[in-house]
């Protein structure tokens, strides 16, 4: 995909539809296709060049300055920019503009670029809150909204999960551990990126994590808790499964393990109808994971 309508480059930028239009009246600032029927569309490059200029502005008087540079101009800006920022909030909304800006147009250089900038600035619990999860969020409503492909989210799911295995090889050795847990996704369930973090942060803790990954078997579960001795199971249910299904899920948890502390993550207006009694802790944030630690 790389034609996007007006109203798509809105819901990737922040920036209104009608303020775009009066960017390229007043400064040039893109230059749109036509279609057959006059109707503008918008190639990759010239999202790219939106995002850029919607990472620079500060206040309107702007505008003009950044709409009038070059693209080449632009990119020097934004590195100029990372470098010297020191607002986290300032600096997670450009983050999560840029990486979405490459992944968009399939650019693993600029991506790692970009990730390392931000991996300086924020050590990467904060990287994951304030940059990685709204990334992820603000791509899965533009997949589910059908105004991305889906190899545009994987490839952007994909290079996370890179940087996320990096940064858990990188740790050092761990220690043995009074707290063996075992963490998984059920069957049908395939987006571990929330997952795979939770195993970074059990590392980095050095608590003793065995990670199953996703679309795992209930009984490949069971067996591998009584092969290891597990303490804990932490489960992410991702999508909207139906509730009762999921109940019996970990009613089944519950009923196997009684020693067992149980704790699932992930949906959750799904997770909200279920019935969690003293047994299963809800973990809601990473902040809420960070206290279980």
């Amino acid at each position: 995909m790389n034609s996007f309508t007006i109203s798509q480059l809105e819901q990737f930028s922040g920036i209104k539809a009608h303020t775009i239009r009066i960017w390229e009246k007043r400064y040039n600032a893109l230059r749109p296709n036509r279609s057959l029927g006059n109707t503008r569309n918008y190639d990759g490059h010239q999202l790219k060049r939106l995002l850029n200029i919607a990472s620079l502005i500060e206040g309107e008087s702007q505008v003009s300055k950044f709409c009038l540079l070059s693209d080449e101009e632009l990119a020097i800006k934004v590195i100029e920019k990372f470098e010297r920022s020191n607002s986290d909030e300032t600096d997670a909304s450009n983050y999560i503009l840029q990486l979405t800006a490459a992944g968009i147009n399939y650019d693993a250089n600029t991506f790692d670029l970009i990730y390392k900038h931000a991996a300086k600035r924020f050590d990467i619990i904060t990287l994951y809150k304030l940059v990685i999860i709204p990334l992820l969020n603000r791509v899965g409503i533009l997949w589910a909204g059908e105004r991305i492909p889906p190899s545009q989210e994987h490839f952007i799911s994909n290079l996370i999960l890179q940087k996320i295995h990096a940064a858990t090889n990188a740790l050092p050795p761990r220690k043995k551990s009074d707290e063996t847990w075992t963490l998984c996704l059920p069957e049908g369930e395939f987006h571990e990126i929330g997952l795979l973090f939770s195993h970074f942060m059990l590392c980095q803790a050095g608590k003793n994590s065995i990670y199953l990954g996703c679309n795992l078997p209930f009984d490949a579960l069971i067996s591998t808790v009584q092969e290891v001795q597990a303490t804990h199971i932490l489960v992410f249910f991702i999508h909207y499964d139906q509730p009762e299904k999921v109940q019996e899920y970990i009613n089944s948890l519950i009923f196997k393990f009684k020693g067992c502390k149980i704790l699932v993550s992930g949906n959750v207006r799904l997770i909200s109808k279920l019935n969690l009694d003293e047994k299963v802790d809800w973990i809601k944030t990473v902040d809420d994971f960070i206290l279980k630690l």
